[in-house]
């Protein structure tokens, strides 16, 4: 039976299964004798050359001939090679023939040998043999250790975001006028874009209204309002000297 395939009517309940790994062919023998309990059966095959990987149940589904997998099941004999390659051939030989130039490429690159769970794990220890020639250059094209510049490349992604916050780093500012944190002002820039949405939002969408209610600047006359509460400081003291403190402790001034 191809390993490809499920059961056929030619394979029995309880017999085990077994594979060639070099000819991909499936052979079966003697199955339970008559008294003979599951994990008997189980258990005289645990010591069984390499060629025997697993049980087929009563119920249509595959169990792997070790104990310790004797819980988990499998719905066809590809599910269940997959399973015992990547659980109980640990020396097989590994062949690295292509190289990825990012993480995120590897990640999209499938690999069946490996078992359905680690398809979700690419960056796993198990995986990591398999992928120790990735290649991982910067994206920057005028860097010299880009692909194009013919640099050394990095080891793993760690160390190229290591280079890029060194090397690359962009400068954010603010880019309202006057703002004390314009490139105009010589303040230190924002060191993520993040911060400066959150600057924008409490800063520069912050709306304000002077609280004397005759005034030009309250929000009672329509006036503009303040986007800044220094502003705001700034226009109280100079048009209307001091405000009652209760109105000071109303607009945390």
């Amino acid at each position: 039976m191809d390993v490809g395939q499920g059961l056929t009517s030619e394979t029995t309940p309880n017999e085990p299964i077994t594979t060639s790994m070099e000819n991909n062919t499936m052979n079966s023998e003697e199955g339970l004798n008559s008294g003979t309990t599951l994990d008997q059966f189980i258990s005289r095959f645990s010591n069984s050359p390499r060629s025997i990987i697993g049980v087929a149940l009563s119920s249509g589904r595959l169990i792997c001939h070790h104990k310790k997998c004797a819980d988990v099941t499998y719905p066809n004999i590809r599910r269940l090679r997959e399973h015992y390659i990547a659980r109980h051939v640990p020396d097989r030989e590994l062949h690295v023939d292509y190289w990825f130039d990012s993480m995120s490429s590897l990640s999209l690159h499938s690999h069946k040998e490996n078992g359905r769970k680690l398809h979700k794990h690419h960056r796993r220890k198990l995986h990591k043999d398999h992928g120790r020639e990735l290649h991982i250059w910067c994206k920057n094209l005028g860097c010299a250790r880009s692909l194009a510049g013919g640099g050394e490349p990095f080891e793993s992604t760690k160390e190229l975001e290591i280079h890029v916050h060194d090397v690359h780093k962009e400068e954010i500012w603010c880019d309202v006028p006057n703002c004390a944190r314009s490139i105009a002002k010589g303040k230190a820039p924002f060191d993520h874009a993040e911060i400066l949405r959150r600057h924008i939002k409490n800063v520069h969408t912050l709306e304000i209204w002077c609280q004397v209610l005759d005034c030009p600047r309250s929000e009672a006359k329509g006036g503009e309002p303040f986007h800044l509460k220094s502003a705001l400081r700034w226009h109280v003291r100079n048009a209307h000297g001091e405000l009652p403190e209760a109105v000071k402790a109303n607009r945390g001034l």
